[in-house]
């Protein structure tokens, strides 16, 4: 027996064009959406890791300076150099002792230290082992170093120092070229002071992070001021 199909109509070629641009509006706009979000997580993933570096450098810092000046006995390199700060006046270098051990010297591990900001990194130097200096942060655009009296004011005399003022500026690893970084940075986020780093209108973000370390042995005894003196 003969079956005949009375519907013999297929899709037409409009219906078919129709069909593959729906079907690729709707691909480019799931693309669209996943690069977008692969985009987002890898710029918070790098702004993530810079502010944890950031953490990281400033609690060593922190945590070593916070000693300067330390001098049990008083007595401690008494004919050379007290314990304090040696670099007041420096920029990006903070050189600072204590006589950690009490033995009324600075020559052990750790009592005379030092931070300076060398190429885009902050190096922190033993002078006990100055043959094996360490990088604390790399990618660093500003490394500002601030010397304040009991009363906050600015001061360059080593007798006077009882806080020191950090501020640090890191940049990501990556570059987003759908971002232009038109930000100037300044000193503890003052922005009424002059900038240390100024706006790079380049494509990498950056994060700022400042800090008031009490230097809690400094201005203890008249013999720990942190002076140099003749030996």
């Amino acid at each position: 027996m003969n079956t005949t199909l009375k519907n013999k109509n297929g899709f037409t070629l409009i219906e078919i064009l129709v069909a593959m641009a729906v079907g690729m509006t709707v691909m480019y706009m799931i693309y669209t959406f996943f690069y977008l979000q692969q985009k987002t997580y890898i710029n918070q993933s790098e702004i993530t890791a810079i502010q944890q570096d950031i953490v990281g450098a400033m609690h060593i810092m922190e945590r070593d300076i916070r000693l300067a000046g330390y001098d049990a006995t008083g007595e401690a390199k008494s004919g050379t150099v007290k314990p304090g700060f040696l670099t007041p006046t420096s920029a990006d270098v903070i050189k600072f002792s204590a006589d950690l051990t009490g033995d009324e010297d600075l020559d052990d591990t750790g009592e005379i230290l030092s931070y300076s900001l060398v190429g885009s990194s902050i190096v922190r130097i033993d002078e006990s082992d100055l043959a094996n200096p360490g990088v604390l942060i790399s990618g660093v655009d500003a490394f500002d170093i601030r010397y304040l009296d009991k009363d906050g004011n600015s001061t360059s005399s080593l007798s006077d120092i009882r806080s020191v003022q950090i501020t640090i500026v890191v940049r990501t690893g990556r570059a987003d070229y759908n971002y232009t970084n038109s930000e100037s940075y300044y000193p503890n986020n003052d922005t009424t002071a002059t900038p240390i780093y100024n706006a790079p209108n380049d494509n990498f973000r950056r994060r700022v992070m400042a800090t008031q370390i009490l230097c809690r042995n400094m201005g203890l005894s008249p013999k720990a001021t942190g002076s140099v003196i003749p030996s």
